[in-house]
């Protein structure tokens, strides 16, 4: 019996493969945005219930456009009651996990939820700077370049992102390389 060589891969293939999984890492930090605002603004609430002086820039203006009602209507009727509290945590996390599924689902290359949390995140950075909160306002749009960033790329790929997958058994087909390109 002969001895066989193993199937070898084509330095081609390797930086097909390279190129693929630098795009899809690229991708996934650019959409990887959504996350960072959905938590970031339930984080925000949190802090701001708890009247902390500190809170996250990447957060959204909505919630903390409720969370400051919440806290004036409290104060403003000087009750011991937090249902205002209650409220505002609800509408946050509403706000947060919305963020979050956009994160999901723009991860699953849905551009419909990429497109939809680019515009609500836009309208949201339009809130902060009419609220006065500029420097908010800017990381928003640095955000949105970067989310803007994932949306074009999904747009471009002409095919899925995944990675092909190399069958030992049919490397040393030549059509097997076709489909590869």
């Amino acid at each position: 019996m002969s001895e066989s060589t193993p199937p070898s891969i084509g330095n081609t293939d390797i930086e097909q493969i390279k190129s693929q999984l630098k795009e899809d890492s690229k991708f996934k930090n650019a959409i990887g945005w959504f996350y960072w605002i959905g938590g970031l603004s339930f984080i925000n609430s949190i802090l701001a219930l708890v009247k902390s002086t500190f809170s996250f820039i990447f957060g959204l203006g909505i919630t903390q456009l409720v969370d400051g009602i919440a806290i004036g209507a409290t104060e403003r009727i000087q009750s011991d009651t937090k249902i205002f509290y209650v409220f505002s945590l609800v509408i946050s996390l509403i706000f947060s996990g919305l963020f979050v599924l956009f994160g999901y689902l723009g991860n699953k290359k849905k551009k419909g939820a990429i497109i939809t949390g680019i515009i609500l995140y836009g309208l949201d950075a339009i809130l902060c700077l009419v609220l006065g909160a500029y420097l908010d306002g800017l990381f928003h749009v640095w955000a949105l370049v970067g989310l803007i960033s994932g949306l074009v790329m999904l747009k471009n790929k002409k095919e899925d992102m995944a990675i092909p997958v190399l069958d030992p058994h049919k490397v040393g087909n030549d059509h097997y390389y076709d489909n590869l390109r």
